[in-house]
């Protein structure tokens, strides 16, 4: 879509009327790649969803718009077939593995420059300052917050540690939607992984880059996106993978090989 004022493509995709109930006013979020590399980096786009899910693409009509849009269309595409399914309940293993990509994922976000160290005056003193201390706080509220064992006091928890991690937005970036239960196994894990992460940054911030402790403890995710990708990878992909298939299927001529890779090349 075009929109006015700005020469950037827009994703544009309306949410299904039945799932409006449970979406609308839900943060949404999707990893887009930078460059048109097949390897590129990301980075992320966050959303409050409504009747639409509409982000910029960040680019003009051209071929990283293309391949953005294709990126954001999968993703939205899962992450609605996930909400049609309804809530998913996910094992203790599951809950770890992650809550382990919770914690990668927030290192990723934050080691290259971690949260900086100030030098204030306090009282004629001097004492050091980090954004890691407000962190520490944050989630020491969260902590006593989960401990009422309350629906509110899992929603208490969530607000008060958004600056360090929107968890609405990190379940929607994988397509996930919880059950009740799975949510609040998730958000009672959610405050001790994060004093490992704040941990680890600590560590960064003073210049250690040694590998991180915590890492080799969680098993690795599984997204049902990768499993699916796993599981087609037998599947054609390309044209070209599909004309070596006919080719080895049978014996060709060698002019008939010729005329039909023409054939394929001009379209």
């Amino acid at each position: 879509m075009k929109r006015a004022g700005t020469k950037n493509e827009q994703f544009k995709k309306r949410v299904p009327t039945a799932l409006l109930p449970i979406l609308r006013g839900k943060k949404y979020a999707v990893d887009l790649p930078l460059t048109v590399a097949p390897d590129s980096p990301t980075y992320t786009v966050t959303v409050t969803l409504s009747d639409m899910i509409t982000f910029s693409l960040g680019a003009p009509a051209s071929r990283l718009a293309a391949i953005r849009y294709a990126a954001a269309l999968g993703h939205v595409e899962a992450f609605l077939d996930a909400a049609q399914r309804g809530p998913e309940d996910l094992s203790h293993l599951q809950i770890t593995a992650l809550l382990g990509d919770l914690h990668k994922a927030l290192l990723a976000q934050h080691e290259a420059n971690p949260p900086a160290r100030h030098k204030v005056v306090v009282d004629g003193g001097v004492e050091e300052w980090s954004e890691l201390s407000e962190w520490q706080d944050m989630i020491a509220d969260a902590e006593v917050a989960v401990l009422t064992m309350t629906p509110k006091g899992r929603a208490a928890a969530v607000s008060r540690v958004r600056r360090i991690i929107d968890v609405d937005a990190f379940l929607s970036s994988r397509a996930l939607l919880l059950s009740d239960k799975s949510y609040r196994d998730l958000v009672e894990g959610l405050p001790a992984t994060l004093r490992r992460v704040v941990e680890t940054l600590s560590q960064r911030s003073h210049g250690n880059y040694s590998a991180d402790p915590y890492a080799p403890q969680y098993p690795q995710w599984k997204s049902k996106t990768a499993a699916k990708q796993q599981a087609t990878d037998g599947y054609v992909k390309t044209f070209d993978d599909l004309f070596d298939r006919w080719k080895a299927a049978d014996k060709r001529a060698a002019s008939t090989i010729s005329t039909w890779r023409g054939y394929l090349t001009r379209f």
